[in-house]
C-alpha cells in the first residue's frame, strides 16, 4: 500500500474534531501528480478541507497564517507587521541575548550606539 500523508492527515483532523476550514500546502510541482481518496475529495468539495500549491514558502505562510510574508526592501528590511518583520526581530533579539551571554558584543547594540 502506498503512503497516501493527505488523506492521512484528513483522517487526523476528523479524529481531533476539529470544527474549522483546515488547509493544506504542497509544492505547485506535485499538483500534477496528485492523486486524492474519495474521502479527501468529498471534504475538499463541501468545503471542510483545502488544499493550496504553493511556489514558494511565503506563499505557505500567506495561506496558513493570512498574514503578508513580507519582502526585503533595498535596506535589507522587511515591512512592519508582515510575518517575516516578526520573525526577523526575533531572531535579532535571540542574536542580543546570545552575544550578552557569550560576553561579545551585538552588532545591533553597537550600531544603535553609533547612531
Amino acid at each position: 500500500m502506498i503512503y497516501d500523508p493527505i488523506s492521512d492527515m484528513l483522517c487526523q483532523i476528523k479524529n481531533a474534531s476539529r470544527k474549522s476550514k483546515e488547509k493544506l500546502d504542497i509544492p505547485a510541482s506535485n499538483i500534477k501528480h496528485l492523486m486524492l481518496d474519495e474521502k479527501v475529495v468529498e471534504a475538499v468539495k463541501k468545503g471542510k478541507f483545502h488544499i493550496y500549491p504553493v511556489a514558494n514558502i511565503n506563499e505557505g505562510i500567506e495561506i496558513l497564517t493570512g498574514l503578508k510574508a513580507g519582502e526585503r526592501d533595498s535596506r535589507g528590511m522587511f515591512p512592519k507587521n508582515t510575518v517575516n518583520y516578526f520573525v526577523d526581530r526575533r531572531l535579532r533579539h535571540y542574536d542580543c541575548i546570545a552575544a550578552r551571554t557569550a560576553g561579545f558584543e551585538n552588532t545591533e547594540e553597537k550600531r544603535r550606539r553609533e547612531k
